[in-house]
């Protein structure tokens, strides 16, 4: 696990004593959690991963800026006041991931649409609106 913290500091691009005050610890906080003799909470975790930019549904707004969010306990703190549990920000990477697979599915449904238009206006046939249903017609004896 202090594998994990420290390639996430460094992907932070914080150094020790920057990412102490960052996250509002002492110092040697940061050092037994480097050497594994003391864990960061969840929420530490997400933090880094969100200022590493791991997180594309956070990361992708570039005027978002990190300064001032904290953590207290099991919580995240945005620099406006927002409280964010570990899962809040696991519940957004997972509605991003939906959201990026659906916009994929349109896309190629859309595409798939527009062969298919393609391929009746090719026949020269004529094309009946979606509303109108023609039935055929029967002579009376």
């Amino acid at each position: 696990m202090s594998c994990l913290f420290e390639n996430l500091r460094q992907s932070a691009r914080l150094s020790r004593s920057s990412c102490a005050t960052y996250l509002q610890v002492n110092i040697s906080t940061i050092n037994r959690w480097i050497k594994g003799t003391a864990k960061p909470s969840y929420a530490v975790y997400e933090l880094l991963r969100c200022v590493a930019g791991y997180i594309p549904a956070v990361s992708c707004h570039k005027s978002l800026d990190f300064k001032g969010w904290r953590f207290v306990d099991e919580y995240i703190y945005t620099s406006d006041g927002d409280r964010f549990t570990a899962g809040d920000i696991l519940a957004i990477k997972i509605m991003y991931q939906q959201l990026s697979d659906h916009r994929s599915t349109i896309k190629a449904l859309k595409g798939q649409v527009k062969l298919l238009k393609s391929e009746v206006l090719s026949m020269n046939a004529p094309v009946v609106p979606d509303n109108v249903i023609k039935f055929p017609t029967f002579a009376r004896s």
